[in-house]
């Protein structure tokens, strides 16, 4: 058994993939027990596999390959997480790269403070060169101190992965699965941890760099926040009616500020507009989500 299990998944993006797995095996990590890559193929034709096989045939580490036909993200990394017992599982996403020194870190890192989850850094790398988006656009790319996500993660089996099914499959086309998995680390007084050292690079196409599409991604993010906190509150009606109360206080607010934002500058108008498409998302999430309760045993 290997001590640690890197796990990437990915859907027909073979250069992408490429790029990952040449900065995945050769980490210089130096942990006892040593390392492995799993790559879970999520694309039913299993286009990644020969891929996968051939850079297996020279690696320094074990590449393994698993083919989960079963369609959307948590069936995904269900399917990664059931393909190994390595007591810390890393997810490192398809579109992303990683410093030569990126595991050594966080695995150091993980076990110095003591924590169930490390996240490490996130830079963006853009497609295209030149591009120059408003600071709240690249930023919502980047990860900070605080700031949660899927790639660039590292977590202890024993107390984050105890669910049969550890990201819900029923938000396979939801989106949202890694928020809700995020939210019952939270109730279960799972400690969370930032590597800023650690160093992932996320290759971001030019049609994502642009105010619209961020708004996007905050409504979405509204409404996932939203509906993970009704969904395992203890009385969800009283937290549905306070998300409420607080969305509708913030998007007044936030209306009116962003209706002066062409006089502030592009920066503090793209702020101002992803504040209130959060703000909104989370006032919209029933449209969403139906109010139903996740069952707390596996």
């Amino acid at each position: 058994m290997v001590a640690v299990s890197i796990v990437i998944i990915t859907y027909a993006r073979q250069d992408l993939l490429r790029a990952c797995l040449d900065t995945c095996t050769p980490q210089t990590s130096a942990i006892p027990g040593g390392f492995e890559i799993v790559v879970v193929d999520n694309n039913p034709a299993g286009t990644a596999r020969a891929l996968v096989d051939e850079v297996a045939a020279a690696a320094p580490v074990p590449v393994r390959y698993v083919h989960e036909v079963k369609a959307g993200i948590p069936n995904a990394r269900n399917a990664g997480i059931h393909a190994t017992d390595a007591p810390f599982i890393a997810f490192v996403d398809d579109d992303q790269t990683i410093a030569p020194d990126w595991l050594e870190l966080m695995t150091r890192a993980i076990e110095a403070e003591g924590v169930d989850c490390l996240f490490s850094n996130v830079e963006p790398v853009y497609s295209e060169s030149g591009l120059s988006p408003p600071k709240a656009v690249a930023d919502s790319y980047r990860r900070y101190p605080g700031g949660r996500g899927s790639g660039g993660t590292l977590f202890r089996r024993a107390t984050c992965a105890t669910d049969a099914n550890p990201f819900d499959p029923a938000m396979a086309f939801t989106g949202g699965s890694d928020t809700d998995f995020y939210t019952r680390l939270d109730g279960r007084d799972c400690r969370f941890g930032w590597c800023m050292e650690a160093i992932a690079y996320e290759y971001v196409p030019a049609d994502r760099v642009n105010l619209r599409y961020v708004m996007q991604r905050q409504y979405a993010g509204g409404q996932h926040f939203a509906w993970t906190r009704v969904r395992y509150a203890p009385s969800p009606a009283r937290t549905a009616a306070w998300i409420f109360v607080k969305a509708v206080l913030q998007s007044g607010g936030l209306g009116v500020a962003a209706l002066a934002s062409p006089l502030m500058g592009r920066d503090r108008r793209a702020y101002l507009l992803l504040r209130l498409s959060g703000a909104i998302g989370k006032l919209c999430w029933p449209l969403k989500f139906e109010l139903r309760r996740r069952p707390t045993t596996a």
